[in-house]
């Protein structure tokens, strides 16, 4: 089980092997979960404000994530960027030129692909879409 502060990523352990056997193992063995994720990153904003997203590495724990803030009678925001992945899903309050907003968040788990609905996908994101 994996305690706060570890990594979910597996090292193999096998004392007498040579090196090259190891490196040849981590190559065919399946991608591990710890890999560092890229993900769009576009700071709070009205929903209605174009923002171009830049890209940022989030830390071993953290998915892509994009987030929707809501306040009646004010304009919804929007966020993209890194999130804690205990924090995916869930609701938290942020404040935004002096209005408190509570952002839902939505996360993903491959590369940029926290994309602003907006954006239309290039070449690369659709040849990493996974076949239904």
């Amino acid at each position: 089980m994996v305690t706060p502060g570890q990594s979910e990523c597996w090292t193999p352990q096998c004392p007498g092997l040579p090196s090259s056997v190891l490196l040849c193992l981590g190559v065919l063995l399946p991608t591990v979960p710890c890999a560092i994720l890229l993900c769009h990153f576009c700071p709070v904003h009205r929903l209605d404000v174009a923002c171009v997203a830049m890209e940022t590495e989030c830390q071993p724990e953290e998915l892509c994530y994009t987030g929707t803030g809501h306040r009646s009678g004010l304009e919804p925001l929007s966020a993209q960027g890194c999130l804690p992945r205990v924090l995916c899903g869930l609701q938290h309050p942020v404040s935004y030129r002096g209005s408190n907003y509570t952002m839902s968040s939505t996360c993903c788990l491959w590369d940029l692909c926290n994309r602003n609905q907006s954006q239309t996908p290039g070449l690369e994101q659709l040849l990493r879409m996974p076949y239904p």
